[in-house]
């Protein structure tokens, strides 16, 4: 299975404020095709996580032909690490920063390469759905018993920190250098995909912080078989109103 559509989307939570969502869609027939979302946060987030999706293109275009999932996908966390790792040396790696969610698949191998809380998941057509990028915060009872062994003060009290939208309620973060507790450590995964359907990465700005976004998500994408771009728009615009967030988009069709 591969790749056969593939659209994005973003909109203001505010419209004092920048976007500060960076997309990226590299969809391609010869290549492992990459996709990711990046949310910026701080005054200047937007340049963090631009910066952040220019180091994966660059990846990606300057790829081999024949390279494979797992290697680009290496290519990709290694870029974003050294990002991080630049950042510390430049002003404005201080309280100025950005997540990543990134997805690289072909013929059914998917590496999804992650820091920070934006989210991915997988709607199968038969009805399952499956996370492939889980959030570096709380909600995520893996990175929560990390925190609690590095003693994150957010892991203390999990109870409050779920409410804290809009402040960095998050573990990891490529950048924010002098913020205490924050990591800069970049997750992978592997999972194959043998079934159609639906891979869907998003900001927080589009997941919220309960099941009701989640299940609206599913509702409008899964059996759309018309206008999935304006699906993507309708998505974004409903979710950033009622947040206050950046959202963004993108809603890749596999078969």
């Amino acid at each position: 299975m591969n790749i056969l559509l593939s659209v994005e989307a973003s909109a203001r939570g505010s419209e004092k404020l920048p976007l500060q969502d960076v997309t990226s869609n590299l969809w391609s027939p010869d290549k492992p095709s990459v996709l990711g979302v990046f949310d910026g946060h701080g005054e200047h987030g937007e340049i963090i996580a631009q910066r952040a999706a220019h180091s994966l293109e660059h990846e990606t275009l300057k790829a081999k032909q024949g390279i494979s999932v797992s290697e680009l996908a290496l290519n990709a966390a290694r870029s974003l690490s050294e990002l991080d790792k630049a950042l510390k040396e430049e002003d404005i790696g201080r309280g100025n920063g950005t997540t990543a969610a990134v997805v690289i698949f072909k013929h059914d191998f998917l590496d999804a390469v992650s820091i920070g809380d934006s989210e991915a998941v997988f709607l199968a057509d038969d009805g399952e759905t499956i996370s492939v990028i889980r959030p570096h915060n709380v909600t995520n009872e893996a990175e929560l018993q990390r925190m609690v062994e590095r003693r994150h003060p957010i892991s203390l009290v999990p109870q409050q920190a779920i409410h804290l939208a809009g402040s960095l309620a998050l573990s990891r973060t490529i950048g924010s250098h002098g913020t205490p507790f924050l990591s800069g450590e970049v997750e992978t995964r592997k999972i194959t995909l043998y079934r159609p359907g639906w891979l869907v990465l998003g900001t927080d700005g589009l997941w919220g912080h309960n099941s009701e976004n989640r299940s609206q998500i599913e509702t409008m994408i899964r059996p759309n078989e018309g206008n999935i771009q304006g699906v993507a728009n309708e998505l974004v615009g409903t979710f950033s109103q009622k947040s206050g967030d950046d959202a963004s988009i993108i809603i890749a069709r596999i078969e």
